[in-house]
């Protein structure tokens, strides 16, 4: 996602994602003319390599993990 970002390292919010082109302003990889810079996509990019690097989503209640984790180790009889 970081090959996507700008020069001033913001995340655009649609990126055009296709080899092929229907007109000469959209490139494979560069956004698509939609609002540029976004604060909330870099967020959610940040938010979303912190849950990687901790292996969870963080966001997720520690109760509501605790109970869909526990539903999945209980086989129904």
């Amino acid at each position: 996602m970081m090959n996507f970002a700008s020069q001033g390292l913001m995340i655009p919010e649609q990126i055009w994602d296709k080899p092929e082109s229907p007109s000469p302003e959209f490139s494979f990889g560069k956004g698509t003319g939609s609002a540029t810079p976004l604060a909330w996509s870099r967020a959610q990019f940040i938010r979303l390599a912190v849950n990687l690097q901790e292996g969870r989503n963080l966001d997720t209640p520690d109760i509501v993990a605790a109970r869909y984790t526990r539903s999945q180790m209980i086989k129904p009889q």
